[in-house]
């Protein structure tokens, strides 16, 4: 059966000897999230949050849901949240980023970076997204810079790759650029460059 449904048990157990236990419904809905029972695990976030709404990883891991199902203003929220309950939690300020950059708002996902980058450096998928987000707006060549910035942090993350091809083409450098490209190809392709999901904000 594996252990996520022996997971579930054990916080429905615990649930029900004390149905206001706001950590357990956040584990459950972690449990459910990583068994792709989506509406289940957002059902279970909320039941936290209505208990104990001062939870930023709950309201991060919220997010990851919603933005899994393509509802970015909801994500963003959730982001929002987080941030203004917990201001130094680097990995809202990149989901964020990431949720704003989904809705096209490229400035403001900039901005998210650099509070995530103020806080923790070296968070090479905070440059990512700043490369992505300031690619986006034509600024290629600090894309390049981020992008390189990510890559000295983890050279094999493919989305750095990418961001750092496009801004090359976009700057007349096609054969670097297309260079780029293949290796995030390559990557992508690979068991070292497969990357995991980002994780959740617990």
């Amino acid at each position: 059966m594996g252990r996520g449904p022996e997971e579930l048990k054990c916080y429905d157990r615990a649930l029900a000897i004390k149905p206001d236990y706001a950590e357990a419904w956040h584990n459950k809905g972690v449990a459910l999230h990583k068994l792709g029972r989506f509406d289940e695990a957002i059902s279970c976030y909320d039941r936290s949050l209505a208990i104990n709404p001062h939870q930023a990883g709950v309201w991060i891991n919220k997010g990851s849901v919603l933005g899994g199902l393509g509802r970015f203003d909801e994500e963003a929220s959730c982001y929002e949240k987080a941030v203004g309950i917990d201001p130094g939690n680097a990995t809202a300020w990149i989901s964020r980023a990431a949720a704003l950059i989904n809705l096209g708002l490229f400035d403001e996902a900039n901005a998210c970076c650099d509070r995530a980058l103020n806080i923790a450096p070296d968070k090479a998928e905070a440059w990512v997204n700043k490369a992505s987000a300031l690619g986006t707006l034509k600024r290629f060549d600090e894309a390049i810079d981020c992008a390189e910035k990510a890559l000295a942090i983890d050279p094999h993350l493919s989305e750095a790759w990418v961001c750092k091809g496009l801004a090359l083409q976009n700057l007349g450098s096609t054969v670097e650029g297309d260079r780029c490209i293949r290796r995030a190809s390559d990557l992508d392709l690979s068991p070292r460059g497969r990357r995991k999901g980002s994780g959740h904000g617990r």
